[in-house]
Formats: structure tokens, sequence, C-alpha cells
């Protein structure tokens, strides 16, 4: 498996372990679209959608991978809170990632790219957030 996969695998892996706010089990997958009826029940998947490589020295090379986790749910746009027990949980995952090593991989940050969706939300009826993680991993050749 390619390094930016076995990362969205592992960080789907902790997801779908962890406890939250709302009972969810992550997906990893190379798209994030869903029928309207799939997204009646909450979805967090996991994607890698970027890889930034270096050389750090003569011997060694680093990847930053970027790791996408979407979080889709179908709801009422005039149910504030509805709308803030989804709010709560991406901000409840992305603290949980803070700081977190495992592995070979180092966390760089995490930032929420998309707190929600306003298209989303007036077109298509659906809370969508995205976080971005950032890992390092270095290698040598």
């Amino acid at each position: 498996m390619n390094r930016s996969a076995a990362v969205a695998e592992a960080i789907k892996d902790i997801l779908s372990a962890a406890t939250y706010s709302l009972p969810f089990t992550a997906t990893r997958d190379y798209r994030v679209f869903y029928s309207l009826k799939d997204l009646k029940t909450l979805r967090v998947t996991v994607i890698a959608p970027s890889v930034e490589q270096s050389i750090v020295s003569r011997n060694t090379n680093a990847d930053i991978i970027t790791v996408n986790i979407v979080i889709q749910k179908q709801v009422d746009p005039t149910d504030v809170a509805a709308i803030d027990l989804l709010a709560d949980l991406v901000e409840e995952i992305a603290e949980s990632f803070r700081g977190t090593r495992f592995k070979k991989w180092i966390w760089l940050g995490t930032k929420i790219v998309t707190p929600y969706d306003l298209e989303d939300l007036s077109e298509w009826r659906t809370f969508t957030s995205v976080i971005e993680l950032q890992y390092q991993i270095a290698w040598t050749k």
C-alpha cells in the first residue's frame, strides 16, 4: 500500500475505534460523493488528496501527506441544534488528532478547512465539513 493510503487507512482505523459525541464508522475512499439517500446517516470519509515530496539530506527524503476527514450528513438547514451537534463533532475530531504520532509519521498540523459548506447546506440540505491533517514521513533511499 502506498504511503498516503497507509496514513489514510491508519486515520480511518483511529476514527472508527474512538468514541465521539456522535456515533459513526469511518471509511477510506478516493471520493466523497454520495447520494442524498446515503447521507441520511452520518458519513465520515478519509481521503489522502496530496503528497508533497522533499529531500532532507543526501540519503533521506520526506513526504508531507495531507489527509482530509470529510464529515457529511443530510440535515434541515433551519435546525440550528442539529447543525451545532455536527459542528461540535468536527471540532472534537480535529482536537483528537492534535499532537498524534504513530508509527513513523509525525503530526505537522490540523486545519478545519471547511467548518461547514454553506452551498451544500443551502442547496442540498447537507452538512459538509472538511478537516485537513498533515503528517510527515521521512525515509531513506
